[in-house]
């Protein structure tokens, strides 16, 4: 397998890009998708906007030095706020 399959992404951003994001105050959690037809998709999660925005510009900057052979196109970034959350209940 090639590096920059898709099927090697999620070790690839485990390894190196979760680690930077754990790091960061603040920081939730993170999750990579695959959405299909070669697309990813990474939803990142922290406490406060402080924590967002430098979740942002680690991003970026991990996206331009480190992504280069899983990107045919740069990575789009979007925030936002969260406005409801569930999550399964563990305890029984």
């Amino acid at each position: 397998m090639r590096l920059g399959t898709v099927a090697q992404a999620g070790h690839y951003a485990e390894k190196g890009f979760l680690p930077i994001l754990r790091d960061i105050p603040g920081f939730i959690s993170g999750h990579l998708l695959d959405t299909g037809n070669d697309v990813l998709t990474f939803v990142a999660l922290f406490e406060t906007p402080e924590g967002a925005t430098a979740g942002v510009q680690a991003s970026r900057e991990w996206f331009r030095d480190e992504w280069s052979s899983f990107r045919p196109l740069p990575p789009e970034v979007i925030t936002g706020e969260v406005l409801a959350v569930s999550s399964a209940d563990r305890r029984r």
